[in-house]
C-alpha cells in the first residue's frame, strides 16, 4: 500500500496491480472496474503499475487485504494525518524576511525563521476560516464573525512551534494586525526600535525641526521621505520609519513640537506635572472652612421700613474624619465669623 498525490496536497490510500491480485482474480477485478465497484487512480501500461484506491473497494476485499497485510491501512492513515497537519511554508513570507533591513543590517537568521513559521501559521489559519465562511454560505447558514473557532484550532496545533501569545484574544489581535499591516507585523517590537538604533541629538534636533514645519505641514511617513533624501547631505544616520516615529513620540521629544500641532494651551495641560493631593490619616492634623448661604429667610424692620434678610452659616470640619467640628450662624460671612467658627472647634476638638 502506498500513498497517491491525487490533489495538490491530497494523498489516499491505494494499492497496486499485483496486491489487488492477492486478494482477488483478474476477472472479478476486470468485472469490478467495469461495474464502476471501486476507483481506478492511475490505469497500468509499459513501465507504470496500475494503482486503485483502497477506500473504494468492497468490504469483502478489504477484510482479505487487511487479514493479509494486517496494519498496513492504520500505518497509511497516520502517514496521512501526519502530511495534513504538516505546517506549509509561506515562501513569500520566507523571502520577505530574508530580504527585510534595520539600517545597515538583515534580520538575524533565527529571527526570520521564526517569523516564517509564525506567518505561515497565519496564513493556514486565514485559509481555513476561508474555507469555513464559504462552505457555510453555501449550506445557507449565516457565516460566523471570521469563523474564528476553525481558525484558532489551528493555531493550537501548532502552539509549540510558533511565538504566539498565550491568550485567544491577544492571538485574533494579531491575527487582524497581520491582515492590515501584512509580514512586516510579525517582527518583534525590540528589532528597529529608537531603543536598539542610537539617535544623537543633532539627529533628534532635525526631526523636531521637520515635525514642527509649517508650510507645508509634514506626516510622519513625509518627515522619513524627506529625512531620506537629505539624510547623506547632513551626514546623518540610516534610520527607518518606526524608528522615526518611535523617536519623536518620546516624552522628551515630544514636548519639543507638541504644542505646534495641538496648540499651547492644550499641550500645557499634556505635558505639565500632575499633582497629586494626599489627605491626612490621623484627626486634628488638617481643618477646613467654609461660609455659605442658608435657605432661611425672615422678615425684619430696617429704618422703619419691613425687608426680607437671610443668614449665613461658616463651618470648620476636620478632613480625615469629616467630622464637623465647629460652626457659627451670622448675618454676614465675615473675619468675626470665621474666628468665633474657628473658636468653637478649638474648644470641641
Amino acid at each position: 500500500m502506498i500513498l497517491y498525490e491525487v490533489d495538490i496536497g491530497k494523498k489516499v490510500a491505494a494499492l497496486s496491480y499485483e496486491e489487488m491480485m492477492e486478494v482477488t482474480t483478474a476477472a472479478n477485478y476486470r468485472q469490478m472496474a467495469a461495474r464502476k465497484q471501486l476507483t481506478i487512480l492511475r490505469r497500468g501500461c509499459r513501465g507504470c503499475k496500475a494503482l486503485i484506491e483502497y477506500d473504494s473497494l468492497p468490504e469483502r476485499v478489504k477484510i482479505k487485504y487487511d487479514e493479509l497485510h494486517p496494519g498496513a491501512y492504520t500505518e497509511a492513515a497516520r502517514k496521512l494525518k501526519a502530511d495534513e497537519y504538516r505546517l506549509k511554508t509561506d515562501h513569500k513570507a520566507r523571502e520577505f524576511f530574508s530580504l527585510y533591513m534595520i539600517g545597515d543590517e538583515g534580520l538575524p537568521t533565527d529571527v526570520q525563521q521564526q517569523c516564517t513559521v509564525n506567518a505561515s501559521v497565519l496564513a493556514m489559519m486565514l485559509e481555513t476560516f476561508n474555507q469555513t465562511t464559504a462552505m457555510r454560505k453555501a449550506g445557507g447558514s449565516r457565516p460566523e464573525p471570521y469563523n474564528w473557532q476553525a481558525a484558532y484550532a489551528v493555531a493550537e496545533r501548532y502552539r509549540g512551534e510558533t511565538t504566539f501569545p498565550k491568550t485567544e484574544r491577544k492571538i485574533r489581535d494579531l491575527f487582524n494586525k497581520w491582515k492590515k499591516e501584512g509580514y512586516a507585523a510579525l517582527i518583534p517590537q525590540k528589532l528597529g526600535n529608537c531603543n536598539s538604533l542610537k539617535i544623537d541629538d543633532t539627529t533628534i534636533r532635525y526631526l523636531v525641526a521637520l515635525k514642527r514645519n509649517k508650510k507645508p505641514v509634514l506626516t510622519n511617513h513625509e518627515i522619513f521621505e524627506k529625512y531620506e533624501r537629505e539624510r547623506e547631505g547632513r551626514c546623518l544616520p540610516q534610520l527607518t520609519e518606526k524608528s522615526i516615529v518611535n523617536c519623536l513620540n518620546r516624552p522628551s521629544v515630544k514636548a519639543l513640537w507638541l504644542d505646534t500641532e495641538q496648540g499651547e494651551q492644550a499641550a500645557r495641560i499634556r505635558l505639565q506635572r500632575k499633582m497629586k493631593t494626599e489627605l491626612p490619616t490621623l484627626p486634628n492634623t488638617l481643618w477646613y472652612g467654609d461660609g455659605t448661604k442658608l435657605n432661611l429667610y425672615y422678615k425684619a424692620y430696617e429704618d422703619g421700613r419691613l425687608i426680607v434678610k437671610t443668614t449665613s452659616v461658616y463651618e470648620v470640619v476636620d478632613a480625615a474624619s469629616e467630622v464637623l467640628l465647629g460652626c457659627y450662624i451670622s448675618d454676614h460671612e465675615d473675619y468675626e465669623a470665621q474666628y468665633r467658627a474657628f473658636r468653637a472647634a478649638t474648644e470641641f476638638a
